[in-house]
């Protein structure tokens, strides 16, 4: 996977073979653990055009509330 993005303890911002990106995001605080959000359409668009703008708030909305983001 290439990294386009990251902040170390927060966010990882990677592009599969596929094209695909997918947002890894640390959780937690006692207990830290990674969440994987492959980017949606939209989220994709967001970050095509605002770059690292985006993608950091998006970062904070999972690690904020990971649960939301599990099943995707």
């Amino acid at each position: 996977m290439k990294v386009l993005a990251q902040e170390l303890g927060l966010f990882m911002l990677g592009e599969k073979s596929d094209g695909e990106l997918l947002l890894e995001v640390e959780c937690g605080t006692t207990a830290v653990f990674t969440v994987a959000v492959k980017l949606n359409d939209e989220e994709r668009l967001g970050y095509e055009s605002g770059g690292v703008d985006f993608i950091k708030p998006l970062a904070w909305k999972v690690h904020d509330r990971p649960d939301d983001y599990l099943r995707r």
